[in-house]
């Protein structure tokens, strides 16, 4: 099997098992709600479809509040997300917490690739960047793999770290000397 069918396999398989991730936390919560397979795609993609609008927001607050700050703010809609999901007893609270993933995900997106590449040697960038992707993969896998194995409540509440303790490490880093020299030139041209 060459490395391009082998990388095939395995998106395939991460495709399926969160599809059936997310149709078996779906059900779970109600019995009475089914999805048919052609309106269920839409409701449990809510939060990638909303990616883009993060996206598009991201730009402008990373760059009147700075990288890290954003960074920061971000992890608190995780964690209002991960809350909502926890609590949550009924399809529209599930929709609201993916909604805020989907947005806060595509918010936090564009000041992490900008700080790695602000802060980084050059030789180091291309590599550091892609964590952040490798990060997301993994995340994805360790819920499918914690979502078998415990109680979906359960997982909620695993997840609910990870912002926070996100959010702590990340006052440990300092802000881009880049957008600090910005916000410098920003200052001097005003006096």
């Amino acid at each position: 099997m060459s490395y391009n069918n082998l990388i095939y396999c395995i998106c395939i398989k991460i495709i399926i098992i969160s599809l059936s991730l997310s149709l078996s936390l779906s059900l779970s919560l109600s019995l009475s709600l089914l999805f048919s397979l052609l309106t269920y795609p839409l409701p449990g993609s809510l939060n990638l479809f909303l990616v883009p609008i993060g996206c598009l927001a991201s730009g402008p607050i990373s760059q009147y509040l700075g990288r890290k700050r954003t960074m920061m703010l971000a992890n608190i809609p995780f964690v209002v997300a991960w809350l909502i999901y926890y609590y949550s007893s009924n399809p529209g609270m599930l929709l609201a917490s993916l909604a805020i993933t989907g947005l806060t995900g595509g918010l936090i997106e564009g000041p992490v690739i900008t700080y790695v590449a602000e802060v980084t040697q050059p030789y180091l960038r291309g590599m550091l960047s892609a964590t952040s992707s490798m990060a997301v993969i993994l995340g994805i896998f360790t819920q499918m793999l914690s979502g078998s194995l415990v109680h979906w409540r359960t997982v909620a509440l695993i997840n609910l770290i990870y912002p926070i303790l996100c959010f702590l490490a990340l006052c440990l880093v300092p802000e881009s000397p880049h957008w600090l020299a910005g916000r410098l030139s920003n200052h001097l041209l005003l006096i």
